[in-house]
């Protein structure tokens, strides 16, 4: 009974990430950086899937067939358990920083534990089926652990304790969302290791992962529904939702609006190529996480504007914030990255939450506003 439970379990956990596989493999066109590292995390996960079905199903019985399936699914199995958790690091140090350089410069060090684990497993290998230094399968085709089993856990768990220190360290830089989901991927793998290590015979790793990619997936699911994929800034969608929110929040309190254009787009684009004109759109959106508070929301308002939302204690503040944003955009073409120079045209202004302007007419005004600059540059280029 207990067999077919075990393989009920882990079946079913392995249907639900497929469909989660083929939901993103779906939209594989457009994938970005953390996708792929969350699709190698699936593939990985359903591999464990169908290796710990495997290994339920041969384990115990007899003949040298069986023997020889537990030995070699097992040793894939202690493999693939390392490279899943270092995946998982390397995903979430890419959510905390949105770095994708810095992990491509961290991963030759994260390379080094799996190195050692696969190094390990091969002379495990080398001392036969019955003599495993991480694992053996007995005459009766039973997995055992052997004397070195805790060195392939504490690489695994090696890489969760450092992903876990990371999200602590940086907690104030990840939004509120990723950082409980971040820290939720990590406890059901770390309950379900303890609880498998502690009581043997338990298999529940492979069947907390999975539960984990769910929670992680959800929250991707639905960052995609409000992410620009381009930019990575918030779509129109969000922006409309926000607004509501933030307006219905702060009755009494100041909120302020910025309307960006980037000036001769079109330009861009014609003398250099749309790979560039989105090269350009990807260098704005970056000026602006820099130049504006985590807290405040920046959304990509149409092809080449961005819409900022934020909450300013004083009219006069808002002011300043622009000017630093203009010192920011000189100091970019100053670093000659591109080509060209990147120009915007601005707009904003401030209202009040209980004032009895709509969310609608106050967008409006600050593109208005926008536009406004942008005609008085025309003018004073023709003069």
């Amino acid at each position: 009974m207990e067999f077919f439970n075990l393989i009920k379990v882990n079946l079913f956990a392995f249907i639900i990430i497929f469909l989660i596989f083929i939901n993103i493999k779906r939209d594989s066109r457009n994938i970005l950086t953390d996708q792929k590292l969350f699709l190698t995390l699936i593939i990985l996960t359903l591999s464990l899937l169908i290796i710990e079905i495997v290994k339920t199903f041969v384990d115990g019985r007899e003949g040298a067939f069986m023997i020889k399936t537990n030995l070699l699914f097992s040793t894939i199995d202690y493999i693939l358990a390392p490279v899943t958790s270092m995946i998982w690091a390397l995903y979430a140090d890419y959510k905390i920083h949105e770095d994708r350089a810095r992990i491509e410069k961290r991963l030759t060090t994260f390379l080094v534990p799996i190195i050692i684990s696969i190094w390990l497993t091969m002379i495990n290998l080398t001392r036969g089926i019955f003599h495993g230094i991480l694992f053996y399968v007995d005459k009766t085709n039973i997995y055992n652990r052997g004397p070195y089993f805790q060195v392939i856990m504490i690489i695994s768990y090696g890489y969760l304790f450092y992903t876990f220190m990371q999200i602590i360290k940086y907690k104030n830089d990840i939004s509120s969302k990723n950082y409980y989901s971040l820290i939720a991927f990590i406890i059901p793998p770390f309950i379900g290791g303890i609880i498998q290590t502690l009581f043997y015979g338990v298999k529940l790793t492979s069947v907390s992962l999975a539960l984990s990619i769910f929670i992680i997936f959800i929250n991707i699911q639905n960052n995609k529904l409000y992410i620009d994929f381009l930019t990575g800034l918030y779509n129109r969608r969000k922006l409309n939702i926000y607004l509501e929110d933030i307006i219905t929040r702060n009755k009494d309190k100041l909120i302020g609006g910025i309307m960006i254009d980037l000036d001769d787009f079109k330009s861009i684009n014609d003398r250099f190529g749309h790979s560039e004109g989105d090269k350009a759109l990807v260098y704005v959106a970056t000026i602006l996480k820099n130049n504006f508070r985590k807290e405040d929301f920046i959304a990509r308002y149409a092809g080449d504007e961005f819409l900022i939302i934020l909450k300013v204690n004083k009219v006069t503040e808002i002011k300043g914030i622009v000017e630093r944003l203009k010192t920011n955009i000189e100091k970019f073409n100053s670093e000659n990255i591109t080509p060209y120079k990147l120009s915007f045209s601005i707009g904003y202004d401030v209202f009040r939450g209980d004032s009895p302007i709509t969310s609608e007419w106050f967008v409006e005004r600050i593109d208005n506003l926008m536009y406004q600059q942008k005609e008085s540059k025309k003018l004073s280029f023709e003069v």
